[in-house]
């Protein structure tokens, strides 16, 4: 049984540099959209790692804004066309940018 997927989920968003008072939780964000290799991983857990404050400080620029965290794991929802390791309801584990939010892609 598939679960119905929102168009819109919360995420932490870094929109300027600074301290961790500058960190929001905006709950408005669009939820991704699996490309053709991508899968769509409904997150229970993102790790907390030193180098996200590099990126929060903006040591590490990235464009902003954009959402926090670079590892997570939770459980596939979505897949892409051309996904062939991985089916919906498979648990996984990644390193990519995005995981301080319900979904990632």
């Amino acid at each position: 049984m598939s679960e119905t997927i929102p168009t819109k989920m919360r995420a932490v968003v870094v929109k300027e540099l600074g301290d961790a008072s500058t960190l929001t939780v905006d709950e408005n964000v669009a939820v991704p959209v699996p490309q053709a290799h991508e899968c769509l991983v409904r997150n229970t857990f993102a790790g907390l790692n030193f180098v996200d404050t590099y990126h929060r400080t903006g040591l590490y620029p990235r464009e902003r804004p954009f959402v926090l965290g670079i590892e997570g794991a939770g459980v596939v929802v979505a897949v892409g066309e051309q996904v062939t390791e991985v089916k919906v309801g498979d648990r996984v584990a990644y390193n990519f940018p995005g995981s301080y939010a319900e979904f990632t892609s």
